[in-house]
């Protein structure tokens, strides 16, 4: 799922969307984030919430106590050192604990023990101040050369950076706790006079019958999901930068409307500035739905690198008719999920137990009517083509200027169009593919596309209007749901016309729309301004009928306008259901 930043009706109408599950699909933030609280569920001081640990590396004549049970660790371990050494080795594996998603659910049964790789490692002094920071490897192991006989705590975060030529920052946080990272801690011990070895491990909170323990394994699988795409990243492109990637996740997000601070996040989604994913027991739990956390990181991916990201968001499934930045986008965002998991079965555990599964398969067809409209057409063509030619083309397309600086809206038609300049190698496949699934047309403004989706207005794909020049566009509600007006269908096929315009000098310009007929007695015309996928302006009075609003525009810039009827149409099913449609026009009345 992906949430708009644009226009404020389409935030207002997607916090109104509540459980949108796998059906409503699933997507930079700025900034280090050093300065930010630590954070967990189980014991908490003044700036932090930890899951507790206990851990050892004393002799084996002592031992340490265990604060919680939210967190495992290893037998006492250690070796003799060298008399008069001025250092000790502290060594040890950190790991978490991963339930594998089946079509049956989440799997306790099968947990097994996973690394936490990439990881960042802290070594604490006993009134908590940092002696040493590390990074776990790949086996998730780690190592510190200690001064001897000190009392230490071992500590690690849900966090994984890299700084320098090669920049990104993986972070996982609770939205219901200011969003402070989450941090995994052993007890307090000291390092004795010997090496030795402290374990940490994270459980997952299963008792058996439900969570009846703290979910400390949780936000390391999260970590670990995104930890493991990043490295084809960085396969990809050894000087990697990326802005900082913000997970959320707590047990009390849920797929209800509220504030987030409360856990009411709707669904599992990006929002340009964090990635939100769900935790609510019995409900829907996302944390170990690896497709789902790789989808919400695929659509971080698709707006860092390819810097923009002109999806609407909203609801939307398999078998829609989507306005065509939103089936680029999500059909995209599935297809990353399957490549880069090596797994083209996308599923989503939800309900008692997660024990309820939602998925599909990203590489083969339901029957759906396919087009340049269909997430589910634009998944298959995206995976099965990155499967042939891997991810290097879609990198330089999305890096390209070409692709970044389109007048277009980002779509198919503009990926297909760059791709044939960055990487024109790839491109015949990947046209092919896609005429196979009934998209024509391989340039931006998607000439000569034919397929209609059985939309009478969703053709020609793009309009041009002219200054003083007057047009009619339609908007329809037939691929919507009838008689939920913006909320529901405001990103389906035909809800909006797009109108091309170029003005001739800078000025002060008049955007007039009036409704000319209508299957309601009073409409609600409305636009929105974009400027290579940058939202510019809008006219969103409630005048019945009608809007009108002045703008100041630039030449030499070609704008998209997005019209559409915002009124409710209640008759979309019905054989004689016509769209609203709407006379639009421009005219400059004032100078710069």
């Amino acid at each position: 799922m992906l949430y708009s930043l644009c226009p404020a009706r389409v935030r207002q109408a997607l916090a109104m969307i509540a459980l949108l599950s796998l059906l409503g699909c699933g997507g930079a933030g700025s900034g280090d984030g050093s300065s930010s609280s630590q954070s967990s569920i189980v014991s908490s001081s003044s700036s932090s919430v930890t899951f507790s640990a206990s851990s050892s590396s004393l002799p084996s004549s002592t031992s340490s106590s265990v604060s919680s049970s939210s967190v495992q660790s290893s037998a006492i371990s250690s070796s003799s050192s060298t008399p008069g050494q001025t250092t000790v080795n502290l060594s040890g594996t950190l790991s978490y604990d991963f339930v594998p998603l089946t079509a049956r659910g989440l799997d306790y049964s099968a947990t097994e023990q996973r690394p936490i790789r990439g990881a960042i490692v802290n070594v604490l002094s006993a009134s908590g101040d940092v002696i040493s920071s590390g990074v776990s490897d790949a086996e998730g192991g780690y190592h510190f050369a200690l001064a001897p006989r000190q009392q230490v705590q071992l500590e690690v975060e849900a966090r994984a950076r890299q700084t320098g030529q090669q920049r990104w920052h993986l972070r996982v946080e609770d939205n219901t706790a200011a969003n402070a990272i989450y941090v995994l801690q052993g007890s307090l011990a000291s390092v004795g006079d010997e090496d030795s070895v402290r374990d940490l491990h994270a459980p997952s909170g299963w008792t058996g019958a439900a969570y009846g323990a703290p979910r400390a394994a949780a936000p390391f699988a999260i970590l670990d999901t995104a930890w493991d795409i990043l490295q084809q990243l960085i396969a990809q492109d050894p000087e990697l930068a990326l802005p900082v990637a913000r997970f959320r996740w707590s047990p009390a997000n849920k797929p209800s409307a509220g504030e987030i601070a409360d856990g009411d996040i709707g669904t599992s989604y990006y929002d340009g500035e964090a990635l939100y994913i769900l935790g609510a027991e019995n409900s829907d739990t996302d944390e170990y739905d690896r497709h789902i956390i790789a989808h919400e990181w695929a659509h971080f991916f698709e707006d860092a690198i390819g810097q923009r990201l002109d999806s609407i968001g909203g609801p939307h499934a398999q078998d829609d008719k989507l306005d065509l930045r939103v089936s680029y986008s999500e059909g995209l965002a599935n297809a990353l999920a399957g490549y880069t998991l090596n797994d083209p079965v996308y599923l989503d555990s939800l309900g008692a137990g997660q024990q309820q599964v939602a998925g599909f398969d990203i590489g083969s067809s339901s029957g759906a009517d396919g087009g340049w409209y269909s997430e589910e057409s634009l998944q298959q063509v995206f995976y099965q083509w990155m499967s042939e030619v891997g991810l290097g083309p879609l990198y330089q397309t999305l890096e390209s200027s070409g692709y970044q600086d389109n007048d277009a809206f980002a779509s198919v038609f503009s990926f297909a169009e760059e791709l044939s300049i960055a990487a024109p190698a790839s491109a015949e496949r990947f046209n092919a593919l896609a005429r196979a699934h009934n998209i024509n047309s391989a340039q931006s403004f998607a000439p000569g596309e034919s397929n209609d989706g059985n939309t009478s207005n969703a053709l020609p794909v793009y309009h041009t209007l002219t200054d003083g020049q007057t047009i009619n566009v339609c908007s329809s509600q037939e691929n919507g749901v009838a008689g939920a007006g913006f909320a529901q269908n405001f990103n389906k096929l035909g809800y909006s016309s797009f109108i091309r315009f170029t003005p001739p000098v800078s000025a002060v310009y008049q955007i007039t729309l009036i409704t000319s007929s209508s299957p309601i007695s009073e409409t609600d015309p409305d636009f929105e301004v974009y400027w290579r996928g940058d939202f510019i302006g809008s006219g969103f009075s409630s005048a019945v009928d009608s809007e009108q609003q002045t703008l100041e525009l630039f030449a030499n810039r070609e704008y998209i306008f997005a019209v559409y009827d915002y009124a409710a149409h209640p008759d979309i099913g019905s054989f004689f259901y016509q769209p609203s449609c709407i006379d639009v026009s421009v005219n400059a009345v004032g100078e710069l």
